[in-house]
């Protein structure tokens, strides 16, 4: 057994699932290749089984091609091979543009379909630990919390009760390319990861080598402090969810009316933190609501009275001992 596929049998060990129905996100590029190998390495060892899914997202001339090349690699693997294509997937839902949120949304979409198709009981996906480094700085740069600033997580529940894994999270770049070579294993180049129009490319292809050239250990530091910070959250986030179950009077989709003094009764930093998970609890659009937006919910709590807008298209408005959220009609 390589060392590479020691290391991820270590990883999904961690697991502590027992005997598990995997379905593999496989795109053909070198991360996730190098995922597909390795667990079909240590499959009967971890005892579990593999199935493979590949979603074409139709944004370069090779789409097709990388789709094919996928499906040929799992048949030599002598895996099951799922796939599907922004394009049928238009003819199911109807037109939606194809910026890269949308595409995410329907990659995920497709994947849960095939993990319950499948009775997976979980999704992989191949970010690793360079994935890790580029979403923090990403965060930083657009403005975060200690929430943004725990980066990825290894894992994490979607709907219909899969679970989201990472078991790459941990490895290097390097530590990837130098399993394919040993292996004489090839991959898909994806030549959107080149283009500079897109911020996490600029971030690898050039704010990370110059941070490097301060500190070649950089990297390796920032995920010792997404970690560290993960756990702090961790702590934190008990307490702010204990608040939440005294707090929530009544909550509906577009609607929720919450006490004041079980918030007032925590740090003022875990205030803000109390009103971002209440937005993921109710599923409603996190990524839209500014930093701005969060103080001024917390300085509702210290008023008498009040009506805020808010970004997302919710307003807030505080009415004697509650505040009641609710959507914008």
């Amino acid at each position: 057994m390589l060392a590479f596929e020691k290391k991820l049998l270590r990883a999904i060990r961690h697991w502590d699932c027992g005997s598990e129905k995997v379905l593999l996100a496989v795109s053909g590029g070198a991360d996730s290749v190098a995922m597909l190998r390795g667990m079909a390495a240590i499959a009967s060892k971890a005892e579990i089984s593999l199935e493979v899914a590949h979603f074409n997202h139709w944004v370069r001339a090779q789409a097709a091609s990388d789709q094919e090349w996928v499906g040929e690699l799992c048949s030599k693997l002598r895996l099951r091979f799922w796939t599907n294509s922004v394009r049928n997937m238009d003819d199911q839902v109807g037109h939606v543009q194809k910026d890269e949120a949308s595409l995410r949304k329907m990659r995920y979409q497709f994947l849960i379909e095939k993990a319950q198709a499948a009775d997976c009981q979980s999704i992989c996906v191949a970010h690793h630990a360079e994935d890790q480094v580029e979403t923090v700085l990403h965060h930083l740069i657009r403005g975060t919390s200690l929430r943004g600033m725990q980066g990825i997580p290894p894992d994490r529940g979607l709907e219909r009760g899969i679970v989201l894994r990472r078991p790459l999270l941990n490895f290097s770049r390097q530590e990837i390319l130098d399993y394919l070579q040993e292996l004489g294993q090839e991959y898909r180049h994806d030549v959107t990861n080149d283009d500079p129009n897109y911020t996490r490319n600029r971030i690898r292809q050039e704010l990370i080598p110059l941070l490097q050239a301060y500190n070649a250990n950089f990297s390796e530091h920032l995920i010792g402090l997404t970690n560290q910070i993960a756990e702090a959250h961790t702590f934190h986030l008990d307490l702010v969810r204990a608040a939440l179950k005294e707090a929530v009077l009544s909550s509906q989709a577009d609607h929720v009316r919450i006490l004041i003094e079980p918030i007032c009764n925590l740090p003022e930093f875990l205030q803000r933190e109390f009103f971002v998970e209440l937005w993921s609890q109710q599923s409603w659009p996190r990524q839209k609501m500014t930093s701005d937006d969060w103080e001024r919910l917390r300085n509702l709590l210290n008023q008498t009275d009040g009506r805020l807008k808010l970004s997302a298209g919710m307003t807030a408005e505080r009415r004697a001992q509650m505040i009641v959220i609710e959507r914008e009609e």
